[in-house]
């Protein structure tokens, strides 16, 4: 069923039709296979890969595509056109790889839709025509169609439709991003995250959604955004300018326990402040890596992004000590040796590994 979705979505994708729903339902399909990358790879370059089953998966694909053409009618029409005769989808033919490209191509080209998107990984940064990555260890900055500017930090993407800007301004956020929305009465922009989306009021604003993270945080600089959750609709939040909202994910999925922890789902706060007036929670724009009174285990993931590392901390009782810790220029085993003296733990660099524990 997985790979009729696929095929599905891909054809959905060719023909311009996907919505940002349905992309990211694709790009997780994509990462489940790599066979699936592979012809996605194949089609975004006109190449195909040797083996018969990527073969087989690209011809599924374009019959998948020439299905749809066929009952549309335009296959026959242009088809005929070009050959002089009526090609008919009933009889036996072997398709091969490269007539079906060319016969794809012949529906596809006059619609604009064979500019395909795939991001593949090792990339700094790649800009297609709707999605926007950057990699552990960068940022990137990116201005929208709409003059809206995004700087998106480590290990991010964003994704949003061809439609973005004229029938709407929805993207989709993995990570961590922030925004600086021109402001359009008339068409909101709308920032979907796996857990809350948020609508901008006229803003600027920080949003940090990473997948891993136990939490979803909206922190506003300037203007107003309305924010609603997904498991509950009616509800809604309006931010004021220098507040922090933290909302979490699954209490029992963080601590590995079915039982309520106590803590609050939703927390709304004030922003920290440092001393000159930069927003600690936007200091990563500025290349600094600020944390205040955080546990270890939040902070390994804010290593792991920035530095492109793995961090193991060998101490469940140490992983939930906090600290506080302000750094632009300096190097991974610089931070570590400063924090180390604050609150003590041993460290190893092991290649792109690092280990700490008492």
């Amino acid at each position: 069923m997985s790979q009729d979705r696929f095929l599905q979505l891909l054809s959905r994708k060719m023909a311009g039709e996907a919505n940002i729903h349905e992309l990211d339902e694709l790009d997780r399909l994509l990462e489940e296979q790599e066979e699936r990358r592979k012809l996605a790879a194949g089609l975004a370059d006109g190449s195909f890969p040797e083996t018969s089953q990527d073969k087989a998966m690209a011809e599924a694909a374009f019959a998948a595509q020439l299905v749809k053409m066929q009952v549309s009618g335009r296959l026959d029409e242009e088809a005929g056109h070009q050959t002089g005769t009526t090609p008919v989808i009933g009889r036996q033919h072997s398709w091969r790889p490269g007539r079906l490209l060319k016969i794809a191509a012949l529906f596809l080209a006059p619609l604009g839709c064979l500019y395909l998107f795939f991001v593949f990984k090792g990339t700094n940064r790649t800009i297609a025509s709707n999605e926007v990555i950057t990699k552990k260890g960068s940022t990137s900055q990116v201005k929208l169609p709409d003059g809206t500017s995004v700087w998106l930090n480590s290990d991010s993407r964003l994704v949003y439709s061809k439609d973005f800007g004229t029938v709407n301004r929805e993207v989709k956020l993995t990570g961590e991003g922030f925004f600086d929305v021109v402001h359009d009465d008339s068409k909101p922009f709308i920032i979907h995250t796996d857990k809350i989306d948020i609508t901008d009021l006229g803003t600027t604003f920080n949003v940090k959604a990473y997948e891993k993270d136990p939490t979803v945080e909206a922190v506003l600089v300037k203007g107003s955004i309305e924010v609603t959750f997904h498991d509950s609709p009616a509800e809604k939040i309006i931010l004021k300018p220098n507040e922090k909202l933290v909302v979490r994910k699954d209490r029992s999925q963080v601590y590995g326990e079915s039982k309520d922890d106590g803590l609050p789902k939703i927390k709304l706060n004030n922003i920290h402040l440092l001393d000159d007036s930069t927003v600690a929670e936007t200091a990563w724009i500025r290349n600094r890596l600020v944390f205040n009174n955080q546990r270890l285990s939040d902070i390994a993931h804010l290593l792991e992004r920035r530095f492109d590392v793995e961090v193991e901390i060998r101490d469940s009782e140490l992983a939930e000590a906090p600290y506080t810790g302000d750094y632009e220029q300096e190097t991974l085993p610089q931070i570590l040796k400063y924090m180390s003296l604050s609150k003590p733990f041993q460290y190893v660099l092991q290649g792109k590994k690092v280990i700490i524990e008492k």
